[in-house]
């Protein structure tokens, strides 16, 4: 069964690891850092390994989308601004205006060879624990970041941490609470 994961169309979804990491150049770190981002790398992890390692995640898709838990993380450096995580509320904007969104983050850095992306669910979660790893605190809390992967009616989202149970992975269902699914980016050399 073949099935197409799209991220923010410039990236097709595989469960192969790409075999470089991507970098950011010097220039380009110290301008980040500058807007108030942190860059951390991701190393292809999926949430299955990442699992694996010892960390928490809770997932509520055993059923409908299992496999979504061998998807791998990009392997390139990746900023985010935790100050400034969510660009805008899922439920209550079209795809467009989140595409929108996105664009517009990487458009108003202002650095060259740098764009915004959406990030699939093994960005997210990889991203969650090292930023957790770096600096104790959660990028999310309560709060759900709507993801690029999905299957179908399907759209994973990456949230809802707490110490005692993780982080929560699970998808999206219209009664979803709408005040704590959120659009959000990171930043990512321009070759990702």
């Amino acid at each position: 069964m073949s099935m197409a994961f799209v991220e923010n169309e410039s990236r097709a979804m595989t469960p192969e690891k790409q075999l470089e990491t991507k970098r950011f150049s010097k220039e380009q770190k110290e301008a980040l850092r500058k807007k108030g981002f942190l860059i951390y790398e991701l190393a292809g992890q999926s949430i299955r390994s990442i699992r694996g390692s010892g960390y928490k995640i809770i997932s509520t898709w055993e059923r409908e989308v299992s496999e979504f838990d061998a998807f791998k993380s990009m392997k390139s450096e990746v900023a985010v601004n935790p100050k400034k995580l969510f660009l805008a509320r899922y439920v209550k904007e079209t795809t467009a205006d989140r595409e929108r969104a996105i664009e517009k983050l990487g458009q108003d850095l202002k650095i060259n060879g740098v764009k915004a992306i959406n990030g699939d669910i093994a960005d997210w979660t990889e991203l969650f624990y090292k930023h957790l790893d770096a600096t104790g605190n959660s990028l999310f809390y309560g709060d759900y970041v709507r993801t690029s992967t999905r299957k179908d009616s399907f759209v994973a989202l990456a949230g809802g941490f707490k110490r005692s149970i993780g982080l929560i992975v699970r998808c999206w269902y219209p009664t979803m609470d709408p005040d704590v699914v959120h659009t959000a980016a990171m930043v990512v050399p321009s070759q990702v």
